[in-house]
C-alpha cells in the first residue's frame, strides 16, 4: 500500500489552518455584508401596532388571506394637495436583519384605479429606524392588482446585524400591502408571493 506524501498532507494542515485564522480575524460586519442572498419576507398584517386609517383587512390574493389597507376615502396625509380628508397614521413592525449589510426595501402592493370624481392611489411613504426622513414608495402605474413596484435607487439601507424598526406611513388612501420584503441582493426582483422568512418580526412581550 502506497504511503501518502507527508508533504502534501503537510500542506494542506497548513491551507486549512490559514484558512480558519483568516475567518477568524476577519472584521465581522465585512464577513456578513458579503452574504448576497439574505431575503427576509413578513406579511404586512401583521403590525406590532397601526393607527387609523389603517386597517386589516381579508383578501383571497393577498398571502395569509389578508393584508394591511387604507381604504378608498379614509384620507391622505396633511402634505398631500387633495380634496381628499387630512389624517396621519402608520403601521410599526421590528424585525431582525441577520447579517450586517446593505438591503434593498420592496413592497407587494395593491393600488386602486381612479374612480368618478375621484384620481387613482399609488403610493405610502416609510422610514428605518431613527433615519431623519420619509421615503415615498411606488408611483407608478400599475392599478388594480397585485404587484411589487419598482424599489427606487433610493429604498437601499444600511442595516446591523439585530432588531429594526419600519414604520409604514399614511400618504394617499385606497392601497392595500400585502408583503413586505429585504434583500441584500440588490439585483433580485421579487415576483408573485415570497416565502415567508421564520421569525421575521419580533412579537412584542406579553405583559
Amino acid at each position: 500500500m502506497r504511503r501518502p506524501n507527508r508533504r502534501i498532507v503537510c500542506a494542506g494542515c497548513v491551507a486549512l489552518l490559514v484558512g480558519i485564522l483568516v475567518l477568524a480575524c476577519w472584521p465581522k460586519g465585512q464577513l456578513q455584508a458579503a452574504d448576497k442572498r439574505v431575503k427576509i419576507c413578513f406579511e404586512a398584517a401583521e403590525a406590532e401596532k397601526y393607527q387609523p386609517p389603517f386597517k386589516i383587512s381579508k383578501d383571497k390574493q393577498a398571502s395569509g388571506g389578508k393584508c394591511l389597507e387604507i381604504p378608498e376615502g379614509a384620507g391622505d396625509s396633511p402634505e398631500m394637495k387633495s380634496q381628499r380628508p387630512k389624517i396621519s397614521g402608520e403601521a410599526i413592525y421590528q424585525f431582525r436583519a441577520p447579517v450586517t449589510g446593505t438591503y434593498r426595501f420592496w413592497a407587494r402592493t395593491w393600488w386602486n384605479p381612479a374612480k368618478e370624481g375621484r384620481s387613482c392611489s399609488n403610493s405610502f411613504k416609510m422610514a428605518v429606524d431613527k433615519l431623519p426622513r420619509d421615503l415615498i414608495y411606488g408611483e407608478d402605474g400599475s392599478y388594480g392588482r397585485w404587484h411589487w413596484p419598482p424599489s427606487p435607487p433610493a429604498a437601499k439601507f444600511k442595516l446591523t446585524q439585530g432588531i429594526h424598526i419600519l414604520r409604514i406611513k399614511n400618504r394617499e388612501d385606497g392601497i392595500k400591502i400585502d408583503q413586505i420584503f429585504w434583500t441584500t441582493d440588490l439585483d433580485y426582483v421579487p415576483m408573485g408571493k415570497e416565502p415567508l422568512t421564520s421569525n421575521a418580526l419580533v412579537k412584542p412581550k406579553k405583559k
